[in-house]
């Protein structure tokens, strides 16, 4: 009976043992963390490079389509088919993750027309400032969060889910979000 308990704790044990050994190599190395790290603010770098080369850039709703988002943004550098039928573009990438992304409800594999009017518009500002002026419909990235309250103050302002949105005149959503300042923009076609 006692040898039989002590095979049983012997085998609990060895278990208990192998699990932490296991653990142990999963564990990423400071290497690993701090390759990363580096990954991660490289692509922010990135981002941010490619949005200074922008200039100042001010995306009004009322004409908004690819043509003008190729005007004013010049060409994707990211197309992706998506599931549910839709083809997203971004500008300012760091791999798959774009400061600026436009959705088309245009199938996967199909072409967008110039014409096509995206959807969904979402802009995210870097970690980084110093960016020029980046927005939609008067409204910027790194603005106060005061100030565009205060510009929209005789329209209701929707506060769910820790974000602002508007309703504007155009069949538009504008939403914003941030801490102080806006770090999010998008603009959503309400239906």
């Amino acid at each position: 009976m006692l040898k039989q308990i002590g095979i049983g704790l012997g085998l609990v044990l060895g278990v208990v043992v192998l699990n932490f050994a296991l653990a142990w190599l999963r564990k990423p190395s400071d290497a690993q963390l701090r390759r990363n790290a580096e990954a991660f603010l490289g692509g922010m770098t990135i981002q941010g490079r490619e949005l200074k080369a922008l200039g100042n850039v001010n995306i009004e709703p009322t004409n908004l389509n690819l043509a003008e988002l190729k005007r004013q943004l010049r060409e994707p550098t990211l197309i992706k088919d998506e599931k549910l039928n839709t083809t997203k573009m971004g500008w300012a990438c760091a791999g798959q993750i774009c400061a600026i992304l436009a959705v088309f409800q245009i199938p996967a594999g199909q072409k967008v027309p110039e014409n096509a009017t995206p959807g969904q518009l979402m802009m995210t500002s870097p970690i980084f400032s110093g960016l020029p002026r980046i927005g939609i419909d008067g409204v910027y990235l790194g603005e106060a969060m005061d100030e565009v309250e205060g510009r929209f103050r005789d329209k209701p302002i929707d506060r769910a889910y820790e974000r602002n949105q508007i309703t504007l005149d155009n069949d538009w959503d504008l939403i914003w979000a941030g801490e102080g300042k806006i770090s999010l923009l998008a603009l959503t076609k309400n239906k």
